[in-house]
Formats: structure tokens, sequence, C-alpha cells
């Protein structure tokens, strides 16, 4: 038996795009081709350890992965809303065995989207009615705000207003107004609204009514599909659903910032985006689902950084800010989005170790939060050009490990993802940076890559990021020094408690200066 070694030149621990890559590679190839593949960081490259050789590496992403389905029906961007969606639909619709998986859990997710999408295309209806173009208020649309519940009951109610005896003549006629504004939603149209006729009827009060309701109906509905996906989801779209959501304890969701909003950043929808960049590699309709013209090109342009000029427009969201395009970032005055479909296809593959859960700190006073792995609370400390805290999502801190690993050494590691400091887990980053110099991390781990998620204006979230290495021996001096001494230098979230024998009129620029200190 052969052992084969490859140094993946296309994933480096930076950007956080290519850090998740290399992960993915990892767990697809240990889970789907070789259990016993391991992994590691030597230097700036990911190497792989596996029985595959190159060519067989790239044949079994070529024509055996099977792609793990993502799926957010709590996004209105995932697909599940549309009935001609480019991601989704040509997944669901697929004959090809490799996308089984998908198929599967697009059924059950839509078992429980029955209600949710009825309400969500109640809500459309009635936004048709204000359109100009093209796009106006269709006669299925019209017949299906006329029969649902929230049009009759939205009338029912008005009716109940008005038959009372005591009613002002003015509010009478405020009434009647809205129930005949409402009433002519659902009459047969010749022809879609002018721009100002269209602006009227978006000012009306019977018009925000009536769309109030709706959506007031939408999320009661919306309310419940999250923890119903967790009672009832099996397989492994379970696993994105245990990576992107968590559930406080009175089944709130709360979102890990690794993966926006539920997999959501802006209007991007990072599964609706996936999935389309699947379609990109593979020929969704075909018996087999092989491999399209530009996929091995790809492939070997995401994995070893050969030649390729078949990169796609399409956004890559908050994992790879140099792609993101905007002004400056080319020769011009601006660019697009340039993706290469396996990187951010991988990518979501890899960012499924990130299983997330709720915890709570041993604190009398402490309160449940979304935990994902070595993930701490944000701070504008130690960057180049701090800025508010209050633009930042999140921090996450990745290893860098230097010893080959499996997947299910790798999976243990970010499952625990231990990072002590005395008898606490750090929760912030200077308690992160200072666990890292106490030596407070398992052994193995050679270095940290800190990526803290903060919000551009008008340009989404990015995550820029900075190398924390391990130190052979501990810096304990200066570190023990400010833990043993006055709680105000070192306690970011006790500042309020200090009190005496000093008092400074503008605490904040002291304590970025004492905290960016301890990040050099």
């Amino acid at each position: 038996m052969t052992i084969h070694l490859h140094v993946l030149k296309g994933c480096w621990p930076a950007p956080l795009a290519n850090y998740l890559k290399a992960l993915g590679v990892l767990r697809l190839v240990g889970e789907q081709a070789d259990r016993q593949a391991r992994g590691w960081w030597d230097g700036e490259n990911f190497c792989l350890l596996a029985r595959l050789s190159k060519a067989e590496l790239e044949a079994f992403f070529l024509e055996r992965y099977e792609p793990t389905p993502l799926l957010s029906p709590w996004n209105k961007g995932c697909g599940f809303f549309k009935a001609d969606d480019p991601g989704l639909v040509p997944l669901e619709n697929s004959r090809a065995p490799r996308f089984e998986r998908f198929r599967r859990g697009a059924t059950d997710a839509r078992r429980l989207l029955d209600t949710v999408a009825h309400v969500d295309a109640v809500i459309r209806a009635i936004k048709a009615r204000t359109k100009t173009n093209k796009t106006f208020q269709s006669e299925s649309q019209r017949q299906l705000l006329q029969r649902c519940d929230v049009y009759r009951g939205c009338l029912d109610q008005l009716q109940t207003q008005l038959s009372k005896p005591d009613l002002a003549a003015d509010q009478r006629a405020e009434i009647e107004r809205d129930i005949s504004m409402i009433k002519s939603l659902v009459l047969a149209a010749d022809r879609p609204p002018r721009r100002a006729e269209a602006e009227a009827l978006k000012a009306s009060t019977g018009y925000k009514r009536l769309l109030a309701a709706a959506e007031r109906r939408f999320n009661s509905q919306k309310a419940t599909l999250i923890p119903d996906c967790r009672r009832l989801w099996r397989g492994p779209h379970a696993e994105w659903l245990s990576a992107a959501v968590v559930l406080d304890e009175g089944g709130t969701p709360e979102w890990p910032s690794l993966l926006g909003t539920g997999g959501n950043d802006g209007n991007l929808d990072f599964t609706n985006n996936f999935m389309q960049q699947i379609g990109t590699l593979f020929d969704v309709d075909s018996e087999t689902g092989h491999p399209t013209s530009a996929a091995k090109e790809l492939l070997g342009n995401s994995l070893w950084v050969e030649p390729a000029n078949k990169l796609t427009s399409a956004a890559v969201g908050q994992y790879q800010p140099g792609s993101a395009g905007g002004a400056n970032s080319s020769t011009g005055f601006a660019s697009g989005n340039l993706l290469n479909p396996w990187d951010f296809v991988l990518m979501m593959e890899g960012s499924l170790l990130f299983t997330s859960r709720a915890t709570r700190r041993l604190d009398p006073g402490a309160f449940s939060r979304a935990s994902a792995p070595f993930a701490v609370r944000p701070h504008a400390a130690g960057f180049a050009t701090p800025g508010s805290e209050k633009a930042q999502r999140g921090e996450q801190w990745m290893p860098l490990w230097k010893q080959p690993a499996t997947l299910e050494d790798v999976m243990a590691m970010y499952g625990e993802s231990r990072v002590q400091l005395d008898r606490q887990t750090a929760n912030r980053p200077v308690d992160m940076a200072r666990a890292i110099s106490r030596l407070g991390v398992a052994r193995g781990i050679e270095a940290f890559v800190r990526y803290a998620v903060t919000s551009m204006p008008r340009q989404g979230q990015f995550t820029p990021n900075v190398a924390w290495p391990i130190p052979s021996l501990p810096r304990l001096r200066t570190t023990t020094r400010l833990s043993t001494g006055r709680r105000f230098y070192w306690q970011p979230g006790q500042w309020s408690r200090f009190r005496r024998p000093v008092r400074l009129s503008r605490p904040a620029p002291y304590r970025r200066s004492v905290q960016s200190g301890l990040l050099r």
C-alpha cells in the first residue's frame, strides 16, 4: 500500500476561505475516500497524507464526491420560496446517485415548510399588486390572496369594528376606506398601476394593515420552524443545522458569527450560493452528475494553484475579502467579484467542523449564549486600525497544528476547543492571548490565526486576520503580573467595578492601549 503526500498550495491559513477549504478537503477525503487520511499545517501550506495519488484525489472530487446537503429553510434566500430557484430546484429534480442526500434533505425541509411557504406566497401576492412592470400580481396570486385566511381574517376584524354602535363618524369612514382598499387588492386588473398609483397604494392604511397581518402570521410560523428542524432532522443536513444555528434555553435562535446569521450574509445566502456552485461544477441534469468541462481545470487551480481562466463572477461573502470586488481592488477604479466554485464548495464543506452550542459560563450572573469552537467575543484591540466593537459580530481563532491528524482527531480538537485561563475558559481576545502565552492550549497546536468579523460600509462583513504563534516557553512574567495586580488593567468586563484609588474620565483609550499591548 502506497501513501502519498500532497502539499495543497491552494490551502493557506489566510484568508478564512482558504483555511476552511483545507478543512473541507480533509473532511471529505476522511469521510468518503480514506478514513486514515491525515492533515497538518506546514508553514503556509496544508499537507494531506492519504492512500490516494494526485490523479486519484482529483478523480475522487470529480467523479465520486457527494455534496453535503446544506439547507437553510429559515432563510428566504435558500430557494424554497421560489418556484424556479436556480440553485435548489435542479438538485431537487436531479437523478444522479451522488445528489441523493441533497434530495432527501430538501424533502425533509419541505415537509416543515408548507405553512410558512403558503404565508410567504401571500405576502408576495400582496406586494405584487404594487409592481409597475411584468412582475405585477398574476391571476394565480390574486386567487391565492382572495382565498387565504389572512385576507378573510383582516376583513372580518374590520367588519367587527365597523359594527360597533358607538363608533365615531370619522373612524367609521376610515374603516370603510380600509375595507374598500383591501377588497381592491383581489379585483381583476387589466394593467399594472402607474408609479403614482403604486405609491398611493403602498401609503394607504388598508394595504399596510393587510401586509402587517400577513407578516405577523409569517413570523409566528417561522418561529417554530428552526426548533422543528432541530427536533425532526436526521442525517447530513442536520450537521449544517448544528453549525449554523444555536437554540438557547427558551428556544430562541442565535447565530454563530462564522456562518453569518444562520447561513446568511446580508442578501447572500451561503447555502443557495453553494448549490449554484455545485451546478457550475457538475451536470446536475445528467444520470451520473458528471463534472462539467471546466471542473477539472478549476479543481487544479483550487488545490494546486495551477493556472485557470474560467473563474466565475459570484459573491464569496465574508470569507475572502480580496475577491469581493469594490473600489481600488484592481488596476481600475473598481472590480467585480471573482470566484473559483471549488473554493466556495470546499470552504462550506469545511465549515461543518465548527459545530456550535449554547453554553453558560460558571458564573452566578452568566447568561446563555452561542458558542462555537475557539470563538470569543469581539474586541478591536490588537488591530492596526481599531474601531468600535459594535461593528463586529465576533472573533474566531483558528488553530494551526504541525502533527499529522486524522479527521477524527481534528473533530475531537474542535469539539473540545479547550483554551483555559486559570480555572476559566477564555472568552475574550485578551484572555485568549494570555492563555496561549501561558500554554493554556492543548499541545500540538503551533499557532492560532485571529479572525474578526467586522462590518465595512456598504460592503458587508469582512474578516481580517492576525497570526498568533504559541511560544515554546510560557511568557508568564508580563501576563501574570497583570493578572495578580488590579483587575482594572486586564479585566475588560470589570471596568465599571473599579473605583479607587484611580479615576479616569475616559477609560476606553487606556483600556484599549493596555489590551493592544498584550495582543502584540
